[in-house]
């Protein structure tokens, strides 16, 4: 899965509505870039 923000606070949100609310909690494996301005984050 792929989640695709343009700022950090939506990221968060974006994050929180799926369950993750802690960096311990996401799988091991998720990275996360920054591309033109936007904020990505790749769940495996």
């Amino acid at each position: 899965m792929t989640i695709i923000c343009p700022s950090s606070k939506s990221l968060i949100e974006a994050l929180n509505d799926r369950g993750f609310f802690m960096v311990v909690d996401l799988p091991r494996g998720t990275r996360f870039e920054r591309r033109r301005g936007m904020h990505i984050v790749r769940l495996p």
